[in-house]
């Protein structure tokens, strides 16, 4: 029962200090940072177990069986120590979101069935015991594969695991295409494609932005996935100053270079290409707005394709 006390603390941590979009402590935010370093360790460890158990069924390799408990325990602190780093990284490096809490709450769980697994091992002599314990190892490979998923779109995008995928593949699994639908997005503001904001600015921030500042992930506490959000701005107040680009944070930041910790899009993803970003600039210059007509703003490029219909956005 203590290895339930580090578990406990963490839920705790959990409840009582959950990312909030601030940044409060530097020195857990660089402890945080090597979250991404321990992560793959539980994975590795608890995906090995169900096979030693397996494989250990041969009476060749009974012997494989008897390093189990130990690999379990062994994900079960390593999965503790990758949440805490976790829980430290989205604390206090900006993060909020469903996809963030998701994400932590599953890292958990999971090692929580692991500690669950654990303790019922010492029961698969008996039939009813047996079925408990592969329940929980079920649960358990079902929870970190969650976890690493989740994971994944925090850093690879909401969609990374379908972008590319052929389109006869995704008709047949029923896979949308539509950028709302990729990012769980369920209501409600419609983009009007007549405006240039609609035909011009929003597909970018779409394309580019929504996997950090959408509806399911907000870093700093900024939203670019609807017009109020892009004016109410982030933790640092407002990003667009009407009428003057250059003095506007969301302009600054988009021409950084990819090493500064501070260039949007974060570094290991796509960068804005010149057209993006001039269309930004031009859209910025000339006043912001959502409503201005298409031909309004001058100086934007051509050569990005409009966006072809209205769709629904959330708030």
């Amino acid at each position: 029962m203590v290895v339930l006390a580090p578990i406990l603390v963490l839920v705790s941590l959990l409840l009582v200090f959950p990312p909030d979009g601030q940044e409060h402590s530097p020195w857990l935010l660089f402890a945080g940072k090597f979250h991404l370093l321990t992560i793959h360790f539980p994975i590795a460890l608890l995906y090995l177990v169900p096979l030693l158990e397996l494989i250990g069924r041969h009476k060749r390799f009974s012997h494989l069986r008897a390093s189990v408990e130990f690999m379990l325990m062994l994900g079960l602190l390593a999965s503790l120590f990758a949440a805490s780093l976790g829980w430290a990284l989205a604390r206090n490096g900006g993060y909020s979101g469903r996809i963030v809490a998701q994400h932590m709450w599953a890292g958990l769980l999971t090692a929580l069935a692991c500690w669950l697994c654990w303790v019922l091992r010492d029961h698969v002599a008996s039939r009813r015991g047996n079925i408990a314990y592969w329940t929980a190892l079920a649960t358990t490979i079902a929870l970190v594969s969650w976890t690493g998923y989740r994971g994944g779109q925090l850093t690879q995008g909401e969609n990374h695991l379908t972008e590319g995928m052929p389109a006869p593949l995704q008709s047949l699994l029923g896979i949308s295409t539509d950028e709302s639908a990729a990012t769980g997005a369920t209501t409600v503001a419609v983009v009007d494609r007549n405006t240039f904001y609609g035909a011009r600015v929003e597909p970018i921030f779409a394309k580019n932005c929504y996997s950090c500042h959408g509806p399911n992930k907000q870093r700093g506490k900024l939203r670019l996935d609807s017009y109020k959000a892009i004016l109410r701005g982030g933790k640092h107040g407002s990003i667009i100053k009407s009428g003057n680009a250059v003095g506007s944070e969301l302009f600054h930041r988009i021409n950084l270079p990819q090493t500064d910790d501070n260039a949007m899009p974060s570094s290991g993803k796509r960068r804005l290409s010149p057209d993006e970003i001039k269309t930004i600039e031009a859209w910025i210059k000339a006043g912001a707005s959502e409503t201005s007509p298409l031909n309004a703003v001058r100086g934007a490029p051509t050569s990005i394709a409009t966006a072809p219909k209205e769709i629904e956005l959330p708030e």
